[in-house]
């Protein structure tokens, strides 16, 4: 256990045992926060700054305090013989969501509809990412995002259409441009 204010500035914080909650953290421009460890103390990732749960791979990164996002969110998901994993920020306190999220997919099998990853935990949420960048997907299919700032879960969805007919009273039907709907 480690009890002193940290500033991270530049390189990576691998955290593999416990920062107690005297230990508020900080993630400055060109510094990147991981590991597989616990962080007790109020932690910020500032504008230039990253947060990467796991080691170099799929991690959980425990928050035992408010974790506040204005940097970057780097976070990995596998499926391997459709065996789903991914790397999850728990946090016991606040979360705060801002700055980018950028998902890459690194597990060997392509993603499939209905596939979900719950990349967040979290006792309450307050605000959302500004930019999300997730991995590309087989024709037919698009991401649903609209449970992330909520609940922390992407998922893949079908892609499908919706088309509008009318019928006119002359008998002559016209419709509508597709538009896509989840």
């Amino acid at each position: 256990t480690f009890a002193k204010p940290v500033t991270v500035s530049q390189g990576t914080l691998l955290v593999g045992g416990s920062l107690a909650s005297g230990s508020t953290v900080t993630v400055a421009s060109g510094g990147t926060l991981g590991g597989t460890g616990n962080v007790n103390g109020l932690t910020v990732v500032q504008n230039g700054g990253t947060l990467a749960p796991g080691n170099f791979g799929i991690g959980t990164l425990t928050f035992g305090s408010t974790l506040a996002l204005s940097g970057s969110t780097v976070m990995e998901i596998s499926r391997n013989a459709g065996v789903r994993t991914n790397d999850v920020a728990t946090v016991s306190g606040i979360l705060y969501l801002g700055g980018a999220l950028v998902v890459t997919n690194i597990g060997p099998d392509l993603l499939a509809a209905g596939d979900s990853f719950k990349l967040f935990n979290a006792g309450t949420w307050n605000g959302g990412f500004t930019n999300i960048t997730l991995p590309p997907l087989a024709t037919g299919l698009t991401w649903n995002t609209n449970l992330l700032n909520a609940s922390g879960k992407i998922a893949v969805s079908n892609l499908t259409y919706i088309l509008t007919y009318t019928a006119g009273a002359n008998g002559a039907i016209s419709g509508t441009s597709p538009q896509m709907g989840i």
